[in-house]
Order: structure tokens, then C-alpha cells, then sequence
């Protein structure tokens, strides 16, 4: 980067209505040098007390716990070339859902690794298999999502553990979709061109048996792409690499905030499973922590500023809150051999 970029509205944490909470308690967390992640998007998740990420031709899981073991490293099946990890609960076990141009893989984390399904879209023009992108669950049902280079949104049943029966192979993107996520009613979808599609699901309808999904498309492409998504009750957030969040109503098919949130393409952004906050992080070097807007305070156009800070030197690729009772935020940078966790001081 040439000279350093032009700070956010604020880098404090500054007063409001609502919690106000600073991270400023950082400790690192060393990897192996052949273990930094790697420059994807969105390269980092977690959940309860353990993470991942992406690590070239494989994906390093980690628990956070003090006094835990080593990371275990999970190769890809075949040398391909891996797009996303997402650690969600499945049964009560963490499962690390992983794409990649091999496919779709679902690896359980207990007891060692083991490869629990694996499904391939085939090519039909080429020999090979299409790339998989985006990856998330839905909650609830035992079903993955996978978003493809050819602009599908595919939904696949894992809850045989090994079957990989293709369900729905959803249309209404043209662009590779990689950014996916999903609430017990909606699955969002976001793909290279930056549009952004909500998929409603019809709670009458089972998936596993072939129930269907209503299309909303929530935003056109403009040739910006789409880095990430999220969704929570009914607001679908999405990142683009222009620095921009937009923050949508699923139900009223409308946006309600847009937010000039980085002077560079936002790398990572993650909701707060219980508190109103939502974190985003990009290539200018900063992460900054959001306020919800409170949609029934009539207030859906404000948004405050919570806490900002920034990495010096550091090329950011994935940043999460911790999902535990710490409230911290995890941060990764591509080529760096550590992590860093800014624990909160209230």
C-alpha cells in the first residue's frame, strides 16, 4: 500500500445508546511457518472455543482454549485448490464444511479427522469438476449449501453423513457465488458481480424431500464483487470490494443502510451471535466494530461506529468474534504465522 489510508469516522469506541466495549487486550496466537492462511476472502471462522482457516492445499483447525492441543492440518481431497472453510455443530460435534475445485467435503472434528461425505459437480463441457465457492449450513435442516464458479447455489443433504444427495440446484446468479449464509428462513447468496439474492424457504415444505425456495434478488450486480454475507432475523449484511456494507430487510425485499466502511475491499465481516454488533475488516488495515440498527426504532438508517482499530502492515483475510462467552475478535493476515485475539475491556 502506498502511505497509510485515511481512518474511519471514529477509532474509539464512542457513546450512543447501547453496550460500548473496546478490544484492546491483544495476544498472539503462533503458527507454523508453512501454516499462514492464505489471501481468501472471508479465511477465517469460529465457533464455541476452536477455529479455522484456509492454509494453501489445506485447512488448519485450531482449538483457542489455553493449554490445547496442536492445530490439526486437513488436506483437500486431491492437491485442489480450496476456496473456504466454515466450522458450524453438527449432532453435537464441530464439522468443518470445506470447497474447493475437487468439490464439497464435510470432515467431523472429534476423535481425529474423518471425511465424512463428499460431493462433485461434473463438468458437462470439460473434463474435471466445477469450483466450488461459497459454503454454509442452514440451521436446522441437515443440509449444506455450496455456491458454484457457474453461478449455482447448490444445496446439498449431508444428514446421512455420506450420502451427498444433491436436493436443489438453485438458479439466479451468473457469476461465480461466493459468499453464502443462512437463517432457519432465508439463505443469502452474494457472487462476483455484487449482486446479492435472499432465498426465502417455505416452512411448509421439507427440504430433504425437495421443498423450494422463493428468489428475491436484494441488489443487481454492477461489476463490484460481493465478498461476504450474513444474516440475522431478517437483515442480510453484504460486503463488497469497493469498502461498502449494505445492510438489506429480507422481508421487505429493500435495503435500509449503506455505509462507506473501509477505503479499501473489505476482506472479512461477521455478526455478534448475541450482542447488536457486527464487525467488518479489509485491505486498508482496519477492523471496525458496528452497531445493529434497531429496525423497530425507526433508526435503520443510522449506524454507529463502536470500535476501530488497525493491523500496521498487515494484509487481512478473515476476522471473527469468538463464539464463547469471551467476546473476543480473532484476526488472520495472509503470510503471517500468527493470529491475533483482542479480548474486550469494558
Amino acid at each position: 500500500h502506498s502511505g497509510p489510508p485515511a481512518p474511519p469516522s471514529s477509532t474509539v469506541a464512542h457513546a450512543g445508546q447501547g453496550a460500548v466495549m473496546s478490544w484492546n487486550e491483544a495476544t498472539q496466537v503462533a503458527l507454523a511457518s508453512d501454516d499462514c492462511p492464505s489471501l481468501v476472502w472471508q479465511n477465517l471462522t469460529a465457533l464455541e472455543s476452536s477455529l479455522a482457516f484456509v492454509s494453501g492445499d489445506k485447512v488448519i483447525y485450531k482449538a483457542t482454549t489455553p493449554g490445547s492441543p496442536p492445530p490439526v492440518r486437513v488436506p483437500s481431497t486431491g492437491s485442489q485448490r480450496i476456496s473456504q472453510v466454515k466450522l458450524v455443530m453438527w449432532h453435537g460435534d464441530p464439522v468443518l464444511l470445506i470447497t474447493s475445485t475437487s468439490g464439497l467435503e464435510a470432515w467431523r472434528v472429534v476423535q481425529g479427522m474423518r471425511l465424512l461425505s463428499l460431493y462433485q459437480m461434473q463438468d458437462s463441457s470439460e473434463a474435471g469438476y466445477v469450483r466450488l465457492d461459497g459454503v454454509c449450513s442452514i440451521p436446522g435442516k441437515e443440509v449444506v449449501c455450496a455456491g458454484s464458479a457457474l453461478g449455482d447455489v447448490l444445496v446439498v443433504d449431508f444428514g446421512s453423513m455420506g450420502s451427498g444427495r444433491l436436493l436443489h440446484s438453485l438458479k439466479g446468479h451468473t457469476e461465480a457465488v461466493g459468499a453464502l449464509d443462512a437463517t432457519e428462513t432465508w439463505l443469502l447468496s452474494g457472487d462476483s458481480s455484487g449482486q446479492v439474492t435472499g432465498w426465502e424457504l417455505d416452512p411448509r415444505q421439507d427440504l430433504e424431500r425437495g421443498g423450494g425456495f422463493r428468489r428475491e434478488v436484494l441488489r443487481p450486480g454492477d461489476g463490484f464483487p460481493c465478498t461476504a454475507v450474513r444474516a440475522r432475523d431478517k437483515l442480510a449484511f453484504a460486503a463488497f470490494s469497493t469498502g461498502h456494507i449494505r445492510i438489506f430487510d429480507m422481508g421487505a425485499v429493500a435495503q435500509v443502510v449503506e455505509i462507506a466502511a473501509h477505503s479499501r475491499c473489505i476482506s472479512a465481516l461477521d455478526v455478534h451471535p448475541t450482542r447488536p454488533f457486527f464487525l467488518t475488516a479489509g485491505e486498508d488495515t482496519f477492523i471496525n466494530v458496528w452497531e445493529i440498527p434497531d429496525m423497530r426504532a425507526g433508526m435503520a438508517s443510522r449506524v454507529d461506529l463502536r470500535f476501530s482499530t488497525r493491523a500496521d502492515d498487515m494484509l487481512l483475510t478473515g476476522a471473527q468474534f469468538s463464539k464463547d462467552d469471551r467476546d473476543s475478535i480473532i484476526y488472520a493476515a495472509y503470510d503471517f504465522d500468527f493470529l491475533v485475539i483482542l479480548d474486550p475491556s469494558r
